[in-house]
């Protein structure tokens, strides 16, 4: 199964964009792993900046972060902060 994370919901049920949490939350607590993403980061055709990563979760569940703009930087960093003592994972 492949999900596109969106807009999701906190434990406290705050709605929350923070892809970079969203990763290391998924990573911590759902057993998961980072199987997937972009080579670099994109500037779109509108000059925002782009990044995506797939984790896989310990369940075997596919769940993509497409993060945009200052996000998607922030996104780029924990990947590579997460991925630093591994080799990355392109897609």
């Amino acid at each position: 199964m492949n999900q596109t994370l969106k807009n999701s919901i906190t434990t406290e049920g705050a709605r929350t964009n923070d892809s970079s949490t969203e990763l290391g939350r998924l990573i911590r607590y759902f057993e998961g792993r980072i199987t997937a993403s972009s080579k670099g980061m994109f500037e779109l055709s509108n000059g925002l900046a782009y990044y995506f990563v797939e984790v896989t979760c310990g369940n075997g569940t596919q769940i993509g972060i497409p993060a945009y703009g200052d996000e998607a930087v922030a996104l780029y960093e924990e990947t590579k902060r997460m991925l630093a003592p591994t080799m990355m994972v392109r897609s």
